[in-house]
């Protein structure tokens, strides 16, 4: 049995540490790591995450899990110094980095997906959707 503590202030229990990368509009999902810790939380599986980003936990019959708002993971620009110390964005062509995302361990969850969030869940654009992996705990654990 998964135990856990939600409270207003957060999460604590086991945590799915989920690494992403990403080059352009390409978005792979690296590795889930299972951990114990606390974290805060904005899960509001039924309702609306706000503007920016939004990461949803789903179980292999697609009902939501888990929704949680995350700022925007795919940077497009990059400050720029100039030698008089004004800092400046430039947008990027071809954005790459990585990115982690920390959310509650939920032994059912099978699917991972990013979305951009709108001003509803309905109006979210899907970025990516991964299966998590098999190994590494989609069972239950004690």
């Amino acid at each position: 049995m998964n135990s856990a503590l939600i409270s207003l202030s957060g999460f604590h229990g086991q945590v799915s540490r989920l690494t992403f990368t990403y080059e352009g509009d390409q978005i792979r999902l690296l590795s889930e790591q299972i951990i114990e810790m606390t974290i805060a939380t904005s899960d509001s599986a039924g309702g609306d995450t706000g503007p920016g980003a939004r990461i949803e936990l789903r179980d292999s019959d697609g009902k939501v899990a888990h929704r949680q708002a995350i700022p925007n993971p795919v940077q497009a620009s990059s400050e720029v110094f100039s030698p008089d110390g004004l800092i400046t964005r430039v947008d990027v062509a071809r954005p790459s980095g990585a990115f982690t995302v920390l959310v509650p361990y939920i032994p059912a969850a099978r699917t991972v997906i990013l979305a951009a969030a709108g001003a509803t869940p309905r109006e979210a654009r899907e970025l990516a959707r991964f299966n998590l992996p098999a190994q590494g705990g989609r069972e239950e654990r004690p």
